[in-house]
């Protein structure tokens, strides 16, 4: 209903150009209804939705392959060598040729940083940036854009990915109502979100928390210019569901957590 909903939307407001995202797989995704994209990408695959996609990655990877689509461009980044095996085979199968698209090396942004948080999007800026440029060269609009020659991504790409929000996703929330009542400049409380819920996504979900308490903790100021303190209350809230395992994504947190930065 979702897809359908999204559709009816797309078309009564004649979007010159949409990004869809598959809900699950790709195979028996409600988005596969659209047979003709212009590009197709693939993202990294983990061990996800495994109640409906399979136990192996094996069978993941055959399932999100279902998005290939014959004649249409397609990029995935570096994945695990079983699943890279499945996306190629089906794509051979297809007769195109499925790219792999390094992550982003970020002197091409002139300095500005990522938008989104993590070392991984620049895995996803890479794979973004491969997407929008097959797009505009397949429709004829590569003109539009400033493209430079010494090694940096025009403007346009520049300023989309930096600033790229995404909310949910290594996103810090202070509780502003704490922090206004506490004498201590060091002590507010702050929430930390990610939408991690898979092994592989808590793993980065806990070296960001790491990696951003850390860097809090160091740079100590004023409340209005920073988010916590050492004697702050950190929360860390990320998303597990009746089908999630806490007992498969609790150790990669703690795991993770102990090895970088604050044990939980």
């Amino acid at each position: 209903f979702l897809a359908l909903l999204a559709f009816k939307i797309f078309s009564d407001e004649q979007v010159d150009v949409a990004v869809l995202e598959v809900g699950l797989g790709g195979k028996y995704d409600a988005t596969n209804v659209v047979k003709a994209p212009v590009v197709c990408g693939i993202s990294s695959l983990g061990y996800d939705h495994m109640e409906i996609l399979g136990n192996s990655l094996v069978e993941i990877a055959g399932e999100k392959a279902g998005i290939l689509k014959k004649g249409v461009p397609a990029y995935t980044v570096p994945q695990p060598e079983v699943a890279m095996s499945v996306l190629k085979q089906r794509a051979s199968e297809l007769g195109v040729s499925i790219r792999i698209v390094p992550p982003l090396d970020p002197r091409q942004l002139e300095d500005q940083p990522l938008g989104l948080h993590g070392e991984h999007q620049y895995m996803n800026a890479g794979l973004a940036v491969a997407l929008a440029n097959t797009w505009l060269e397949r429709q004829g609009h590569l003109d539009r854009i400033h493209v430079k020659d010494h090694g940096t991504l025009p403007d346009q790409f520049i300023k989309g990915l930096s600033i790229a929000c995404l909310q949910g996703r290594a996103q810090i929330v202070p509780d502003l109502q704490v922090s206004s009542e506490c004498k201590d400049t060091s002590c507010p409380l702050v929430f930390y979100l990610d939408g991690a819920h898979s092994p592989e996504s808590m793993e980065i979900c806990a070296k960001w928390f790491s990696h951003v308490t850390k860097k809090d903790a160091a740079q100590p100021g004023p409340l209005e210019q920073r988010r916590s303190g050492i004697n702050s209350k950190k929360i860390l809230l990320f998303n597990c569901m009746s089908v999630r395992d806490p007992q498969i994504l609790l150790p990669r947190l703690l795991d993770t957590c102990a090895q970088k930065g604050p044990l939980l």
